[in-house]
């Protein structure tokens, strides 16, 4: 099994930052997409040892950190579709969701056994479908996350199907074997 410290390390600081936008109110809500694309950055040197064998970590994790960068600049266009124009309330919540879908990308890389796939594979869908139907005021983008929600249920009903009758198949969840 190998190590999940730097993907608990991004949740915790997902986790951290929904805290944050909970309780500091008077914050600028840019700032948070700042630090996750920081400490999206922070986590490059567990991986640069093996750079061949972690380079699609290493793209997610710089993906994750330009899409936090860009989206600083997005703001307003998330504050005008969640809420009125004036208040930032709901909007630090938008740079949470892609450090939780690099924690799913970077876990399903890593991934040994069929049960760490469904996991990773799992909450990077979660985060993907609130991403989808996050403009709530909009009535396509709510309809979008509802299909999304649906769909990706059947799908994940049906892979954790076949991972059970695979399982039984190899006697074993392992993939490395």
């Amino acid at each position: 099994m190998q190590a999940y410290i730097p993907e608990f390390i991004l949740a915790g600081l997902a986790m951290l930052l929904l805290l944050a936008e909970t309780f500091c109110k008077k914050t600028p809500k840019f700032i948070f997409g700042l630090i996750g694309a920081a400490g999206t950055l922070a986590m490059l040197p567990f991986y640069m040892e093996g750079l061949y064998d972690n380079i699609y970590i290493i793209l997610a994790l710089v993906a994750t950190a330009v899409t936090l960068l860009l989206s600083v600049d997005f703001r307003a266009v998330i504050n005008l579709s969640s809420n009125d124009s004036k208040s930032q309330d709901g909007t630090g919540e938008f740079y949470i969701l892609p450090l939780l879908a690099c924690v799913g990308i970077t876990s399903l890389c890593k991934a040994s056994n069929l049960v760490e796939l469904f996991v990773s594979l799992e909450v990077l869908t979660l985060s993907s479908f609130i991403m989808v139907g996050y403009f709530r005021r909009n009535l396509g983008s709510t309809e979008a996350g509802i299909k999304y929600l649906i769909y990706s249920v059947v799908g994940a009903s049906l892979a954790l199907l076949g991972i059970l009758v695979l399982g039984v198949v190899i006697m074993g969840f392992n993939i490395l074997t």
